[in-house]
C-alpha cells in the first residue's frame, strides 16, 4: 500500500530498510514501477549480511540510487 501511496503523491525517493542484497533493491524497484512510481531508491543498510562481503555491499550500491548506512 505504501508504494501505491508513493506513486499517487509522486514521491521523489523510496526507502528500502534492511536490504540483504541487490535483489532486494531490484524487487522494490519492480514493485514501485508496476505501481507507476519511478522514484529514486534509497537503500538503508542495517543488516550484517549486507556488509559481510565486498560483493554483497557492492550489489546493494549498484542497485540503489542512494545508500544510507545505519550508525550501528
Amino acid at each position: 500500500r505504501d508504494i501505491f501511496t508513493a506513486a499517487e503523491i509522486g514521491c521523489d525517493y523510496l526507502g528500502v530498510s534492511f536490504p540483504s542484497n541487490g535483489a532486494d533493491i531490484h524487487y522494490e524497484r519492480k514493485l514501485a514501477q508496476e505501481a507507476g512510481c519511478f522514484a529514486k531508491i534509497v537503500a538503508k543498510v542495517e543488516r550484517a549480511e549486507a556488509v559481510e562481503t565486498k560483493e554483497a555491499l557492492e550489489e546493494i550500491i549498484l542497485a540503489s540510487d542512494v545508500v544510507m548506512v545505519a550508525r550501528g
